[in-house]
């Protein structure tokens, strides 16, 4: 019976990468190109034509430049006895760097919280310049910080001798982390740039937006493995004798789902007609199919859930990481005021029956949870979850997209091949991204950790301080 940790081979054993895997790694991307170029479609743009599809190609050139980067990083062969071991201090560092990158991210969450709030209230496109906005102020510089606390936490723990590779693979996570901050920072600026060349977006898919999201996706699921790297887990098992380490993970994974809900779904929150529908206009939010919003759902859902179960080993992560994100995103609109802007939870209710029924899955393959079987099942219950649950729910959430006998069968078979192949990935994410053990000679002392501690709250202290002032003396826009 093969294993899905069989599947996955970490960085530290350095052995060369078979051609099944390079086939499959190709396949793999080759079907995030393709659902990237459909989401950039469906997304519009003010200016189509031969300049919009250069601009495209750059940004996947640049996406696959980092690719290529991680893999040659990572997965290109190098020698077993170029090793290195750790630098003195190491976990320290390592976990005063994610306290903060966690506390950048709450940021990031309240700017792209507050963003969405105004574009309801005051406009999009054509109504309104947004870019220099204070919810984007918010978002670009919480991204800085995150680069900041990044780069300086790899300048810390990659101390010593070792060529690039040798220091990235002897901290993996970190490193990750810090190439997922460098895309952010190096594509955060394309998004005023792109506005100059093309127009202001016309939806949410566009592609800088698309590109942030991604980015930082990344940046949470990668924070949440460097912290996982400092939690011994050993085998799987459920959530008995949780640790304050590994809640902020689980806080990481939380972010990662919000992020990804606030910008690939809510565009279908607030629609209060359907004037729209059946518009002959080739881009825009209307000329998507409208089967589609419960498989962007179950994508968003499955991935992010996968790849927190795989990576913590922690049946019931799911379950945890679903109701949680709900929870904060209640918070969220509790603040914003969702009633009389049309924000919503209407994603995240979807997605607690699919997250629910991978942890169910589990658990009844407790045994088993690492074979490849066990991974299909999981899945399988997720789409089916969310085809006998979740969507016959979305009429009584929103008013779009329709349930009916044109738009149901789309919708039933989307979600179960999205649930299937989203979810392989997500595992093989989750595996590689938990495939680190903490180094036991690099055990942080008492004193450090309450060091740890005082700055984090100090740091929270100031970010929640400086949230209520930024947010209480701004002007809203003229428009």
């Amino acid at each position: 019976m093969t294993t899905l940790n069989q599947t996955v081979t970490p960085p530290s054993q350095e052995s060369s990468v078979s051609r099944t895997g390079v086939m499959k790694a190709v396949l793999a991307l080759l079907g995030i190109i393709g659902v990237l170029l459909a989401l950039v479609h469906w997304g519009g743009t003010a200016t189509p034509g031969p300049l919009f599809a250069i601009g495209v190609g750059v940004l996947i050139a640049i996406l696959l430049g980092f690719g290529g980067l991680t893999w040659y990083l990572y997965l290109s062969p190098m020698p077993a006895n170029q090793r290195v071991k750790a630098a003195a201090g190491a976990q320290a560092a390592k976990q005063l760097v994610i306290v903060l990158t966690l506390i950048a991210g709450m940021l990031f969450l309240v700017g792209l919280s507050w963003d969405e709030n105004w574009h309801r209230q005051f406009g999009v496109g054509d109504v309104i310049d947004d870019f220099w906005w204070r919810p984007h102020l918010m978002m670009y510089g919480s991204i800085g910080l995150m680069a900041l606390f990044a780069f300086g936490g790899i300048l810390v723990v990659m101390r010593g001798r070792g060529s690039l590779r040798q220091r990235f693979r002897r901290e993996p996570q970190l490193g990750i982390l810090t190439l997922a901050c460098g895309y952010m920072a190096l594509t955060a600026p394309i998004d005023p740039i792109w506005h100059r060349i093309y127009g202001l977006d016309i939806t949410a898919w566009s592609l800088p937006h698309l590109s942030l999201a991604i980015g930082m996706g990344i940046i949470m699921l990668s924070g949440a493995a460097v912290q996982l790297s400092l939690v011994k887990r050993d085998s799987w098992q459920f959530m008995g004798g949780l640790g304050w380490r590994e809640i902020i993970a689980f806080l990481f994974l939380m972010m990662a789902l919000m992020v990804q809900f606030q910008v690939f779904t809510l565009e279908w929150d607030g629609i209060d007609s359907l004037a729209g529908l059946g518009s002959s206009s080739p881009n825009g939010f209307w000329s998507r199919p409208e089967w589609i919003f419960p498989v962007v759902v179950i994508m968003c859902t499955i991935l992010i859930g996968q790849v927190a179960i795989q990576t913590t080993r922690r049946i019931g992560t799911g379950t945890v990481v679903g109701v949680g994100a709900l929870l904060l995103r209640q918070v969220v609109l509790n603040v914003f005021g969702s009633g009389e802007y049309g924000m919503s939870a209407t994603a995240h209710i979807l997605s607690v029956t699919p997250l629910i029924a991978l942890d169910v899955v589990y658990a009844l393959r407790y045994k088993q949870a690492s074979q490849t079987s066990s991974l299909v099942l999981a899945n399988l219950g997720a789409g089916i979850a969310m085809c006998v649950i979740s969507i016959p729910l979305i009429p009584t959430l929103i008013i779009y997209p329709r349930l009916n006998a044109d738009t149901l069968p789309a919708m039933i078979v989307g979600t179960l091949i999205f649930a299937l192949g989203t979810g392989w990935l997500g595992a093989k994410i989750g595996v590689f991204l938990g495939s680190f053990q903490p180094d036991a000679s690099q055990q942080s002392a008492p004193a450090d950790e309450r060091r740890t501690m005082l700055v984090g709250l100090g740091a929270l202290f100031a970010a929640v301080a400086f949230i209520i002032y930024f947010i209480g003396t701004a002007t809203p826009p003229v428009i």
